[in-house]
């Protein structure tokens, strides 16, 4: 395949430079001995004159390497070309001639060493192009890079970045490579293909930053003014960045290109949309928003109550109106704040206080205002304590003994009410009660101080009855009104049925209600005098079951 090496030079007085293919000069030898004047490299190098190397058949300084066509030299550039026909290790010798003004000057010599493998040419280096992968022109400094090489066993990049080199490399196929800064890079890869077959291949890639931009609307969105400065900010652009800005008809001016649009006056309070519109290396970005004007807010403040009793919760009220969200602050005096707009606070010592709040719009129309509103008094609560004894009872001593315990500063009036009816007016001690039933009674002590400042207290207590079940053994139903009926007495108890039987065995009587007797009859006759059985069965109020069983006289 084709070769081509630039060999040129750089004159520093301006002479003109020839170069011509020459022979190359034998200065050394093939001994092994290092730096021997018959080595390859004679330390130190032998004095002139040199004698020419001897070339093989076919070859000289003027057709140093076979080829198809052979080997030549521009001679005022000092490209050299070749397509190889010949394996081998061939040396090359360049002479760049200084003329000036017709005149030789000097002749400097250059010799070069080309090994030439006989390569498959189905092994080549490739790189993946960019433009197959168009999101990396602006994806920041880290590229990924593909090798679409074939057939190769090794890869050497060199990412040609100043700013890391001479780190700039890889050796992998596919590399991930950060690149010190932007810019464009002509970037190489060599691969190679065994038996000494190389090949090389540039691509060029750009690196920039992603652009983002936006603006920030500079200017009070207050009414009535409509006016606003527009400043674009993000990533930092060129001198040669395209800016353009689109501001809608209801603007005066509706277009503009540049960084730094003028003041911007829109003639009705919006929203208007406005966008802006970005292209720098290549990169594009946008970004638009809307811009609307509002009436200046107006700020106000109250409490639910100037005054208030301790534990009494007030209610504070912002009364601002804003056409953008409100932001409160409010100080209640005792060194409690409060974010919320509308709170409920408890104060916790009675005392004046002076609230205050601190309202504000953080968008659109901005603005502020501390209010102060007027002192609130908070009364101190009066007391109230009460205590009974005993807690629970039996009916049969049902007297329990309620006591004022509360201690007050301040003139306090204290009734006490007991949920069986009983009021019990300037309750200051003690009060002895005595319950005519059964049941859970709750009394309530109900204090009121001189500020009309309420506190209240309860106790809850038990009258409970007592388990018995009196059975009488004999009766006289003979109607002379004495012990006519056969009747059971039961207290505490919840359920209750009694069966009383013949001889024989048959119910004669069943009832399971307590209050309810016989009169020695059954099915509405009176029953011969004898002695019948009684069966008792009650459950008490604390769930126990009661079984009684006995005989029972009937005389006549």
């Amino acid at each position: 395949m084709g070769f081509n090496y630039p060999h040129h030079a750089i004159d520093p007085d301006g002479d003109s430079l020839f170069y011509t293919l020459c022979n190359a000069y034998h200065g050394g030898g093939r001994d092994n001995i290092p730096g021997g004047p018959t080595s390859p490299q004679p330390d130190p190098p032998l004095p002139p004159p040199y004698p020419i190397v001897t070339y093989a058949p076919g070859y000289s300084g003027a057709n140093p390497m076979m080829g198809n066509p052979s080997m030549t030299i521009n001679p005022f550039t000092g490209l050299l070309s070749v397509n190889p026909s010949v394996n081998g290790i061939h040396v090359v010798t360049v002479c760049a001639q200084e003329w000036r003004n017709g005149v030789l000057l000097g002749v400097h010599r250059r010799d070069y060493q080309f090994t030439v493998y006989g390569c498959d040419l189905s092994k080549f280096a490739t790189i993946r192009p960019q433009n197959l992968i168009p999101q990396t022109y602006c994806a920041g400094l880290t590229i990924p890079f593909v090798s679409y090489s074939n057939n190769a066993i090794s890869y050497y990049w060199k990412f040609n970045d100043p700013g890391k080199a001479p780190a700039d490399t890889a050796n992998v196929q596919n590399p991930v490579y950060t690149f010190s800064d932007t810019g464009v890079y002509n970037v190489m890869l060599v691969i190679d293909a065994g038996n000494g077959c190389k090949d090389t291949a540039y691509e060029t890639y750009e690196v920039r930053y992603p652009l983002q931009v936006y603006f920030e609307a500079q200017g009070s969105l207050c009414l009535p003014n409509t006016s606003l400065q527009f400043k674009l900010k993000g990533t930092p652009l060129s001198p040669q960045a395209k800016i353009n800005w689109f501001f809608g008809s209801a603007a005066s001016l509706s277009f503009f290109q540049g960084n730094s649009p003028p003041t911007i006056v829109f003639n009705n309070p919006g929203p208007h949309l406005v966008k802006v519109e970005v292209e720098d290396f290549g990169c594009k970005s946008e970004y638009s928003n809307f811009v609307q004007f509002y009436a200046p807010p107006s700020f106000s403040a109250a409490g639910s109550a100037q005054s208030v009793c301790l534990g009494e919760g007030v209610q504070f009220f912002n009364q601002s109106v804003a056409e953008t969200p409100l932001i409160c602050l409010w100080n209640f005096g005792d060194g409690v704040t409060s974010t919320l707009c509308n709170p409920t606070h408890f104060y916790q010592k009675p005392g004046f206080y002076i609230p205050t709040l601190k309202v504000y719009t953080a968008v659109g129309c901005i603005d502020s205002s501390e209010i102060t509103l007027p002192p609130i008094e908070v009364y101190p609560s009066p007391q109230s304590v009460l205590d009974a004894k005993p807690l629970k009872a039996s009916i049969f001593f049902p007297e329990i003994t309620f006591k004022n315990q509360s201690h007050n500063t301040t003139n306090t009036q204290s009734n006490l009410y007991i949920s069986d009816g009983t009021v019990i007016q300037n309750f200051t001690q003690q009060y002895k009660h005595s319950f005519a039933d059964t049941g859970r009674y709750t009394a309530v002590l109900e204090s009121v101080n001189e500020f009309g400042c309420e506190a209240y207290d309860s106790v809850t207590v038990w009258i409970y009855p007592e388990i018995t079940i009196f059975i009488p053994n004999a009766f006289t139903p003979n109607g002379d009104g004495i012990n006519d009926n056969f009747e059971v007495s039961v207290t505490g108890m919840v359920s209750y049925e009694i069966s009383i039987f013949n001889r024989w065995g048959d119910i004669i009587f069943q009832s399971n209600n307590p209050k309810k007797s016989w009169d020695g009859r059954h099915q509405n006759l009176p029953v011969p005098a004898g002695v019948y059985q009684y069966v008792i069965r009650a459950i008490d109020y604390l769930g126990v079951l009661h079984v009684r069983r006995g005989n029972i006289y009937l005389i006549l």
